[in-house]
């Protein structure tokens, strides 16, 4: 039983490793991104045209998103197996941040497959005509879709933000000993405050939007990094992440 349980969470440490990998170069190497074609992301027809004009490039760095989050959510369904069992507030945490990082990036993918749709509007059109009418219709389309993007991506914080608080404490309890792998679980508690603390502070007050992309996108930076400390954790069969009647 101890070698199948070794072998589960190695093989979930892989796909969170690769999962973070695919993530990032997406993120990375999307049209309008920080590094090819970049655009301010609060000027919305700035990046639809980015990603309208590299449409080749925009579908394939969003299927690495959606792949790299399934990768993700893959990786850390092992750690369901450590809240079986538990009554005690760590393992309670544990348990409702799974669930909700699950359902967080549920709402991602859903966020990143609104790229595939304005770059189809875009390249496609809807229907029949080609003139200049129709042209602006369809930018007009196009914007409203990115729009909708962006209405996910601030779902997505919002049930981000909590769970990460939860699975990051979940997780440090079950280190005794003060570690990377404790300190990666103490940095997606302080994704999740980062993350709670833009949604509280900047969007209730007169603060450019371009000030909350900057913390969400640095937030969310960091807590790759943490999922990448956890992939390791798992690959390397750490005690800490099997069952305590492993």
């Amino acid at each position: 039983m101890m070698s199948s349980l070794l072998m589960t969470n190695k093989m979930a440490g892989k796909a969170l490793i690769v999962g973070v990998i695919l993530l990032l170069a997406g993120i990375l190497f999307m049209p309008g991104g920080p590094i090819l074609d970049s655009v301010d992301q609060t000027d919305f027809t700035a990046a639809v045209n980015a990603l309208a004009d590299n449409s080749p490039l925009s579908h394939t760095m969003t299927l690495l998103m959606i792949f790299g989050v399934l990768f993700m959510a893959f990786g850390v369904m092992p750690l369901f197996r450590l809240t079986a069992g538990q009554r005690t507030p760590a393992g309670l945490a544990l348990w409702i941040g799974l669930i909700g990082m699950i359902v967080a990036w549920g709402v991602f993918i859903m966020q990143s497959a609104t790229n595939h749709m304005v770059v189809h509007i875009m390249d496609n059109g809807i229907g029949a005509g080609t003139g200049a009418a129709q042209q602006a219709t369809l930018q007009d389309l196009a914007l409203a879709v990115y729009s909708a993007g962006g209405t996910l991506h601030i779902a997505f914080l919002s049930i981000s933000c909590l769970a990460s608080i939860m699975l990051g404490l979940g997780i440090a309890n079950r280190f005794t000993e003060t570690n990377l792998f404790k300190v990666g679980a103490y940095g997606l508690v302080l994704v999740g405050v980062l993350l709670l603390l833009n949604l509280l502070v900047v969007q209730h007050f007169d603060i450019e939007l371009s000030v909350l992309l900057l913390i969400s996108s640095s937030s969310l930076f960091l807590g790759l990094v943490c999922y990448f400390v956890l992939g390791i954790a798992l690959f390397q069969g750490r005690k800490e992440l099997l069952p305590d009647d492993a």
